[in-house]
């Protein structure tokens, strides 16, 4: 078995709840995986503008097989996409990066590649 781990904030880049957003991607790393964990803290990092970002983070960790490493990071990405995020922190079974995402405004995330079988409360 090999370990993902990639971090999301709670919040959104207007300081607003990412609850139902997370609820869905919890719902979908535990379907593809068949569970994860999921630790709450605390971040912080400065983006190209030299921007201090300080926020509450959620780190989520799967567990899976090596041929499965790149769909966890595309979730991971499909995730930090929805939320908009300029990059997000991933741990690829001990490599770490800091992955750029490009946002973008009408990407559907979970919803267009991943919405068959779940069940979302």
């Amino acid at each position: 078995m090999r370990e993902f781990t990639f971090k999301m904030p709670l919040n959104d880049n207007n300081d607003l709840p990412m609850v139902k957003l997370h609820n869905r991607y919890k719902a979908q790393l535990c379907a593809l995986f068949g569970g994860l964990s999921v630790s709450l803290g605390h971040g912080m990092w400065v983006n190209e503008d030299n921007k201090l970002f300080d926020e509450e983070v959620a780190t989520y960790t799967v567990a899976c097989e090596a041929n499965k490493l790149d769909l966890a990071q595309t979730v991971a990405e499909d995730f930090g996409r929805a939320a908009k995020q300029e990059a997000i922190y991933i741990n690829r079974d001990g490599k770490v990066s800091i992955h750029d995402i490009k946002p973008d405004e009408t990407f559907l995330g979970w919803q267009r590649n991943h919405e068959a079988g779940l069940k979302v409360a």
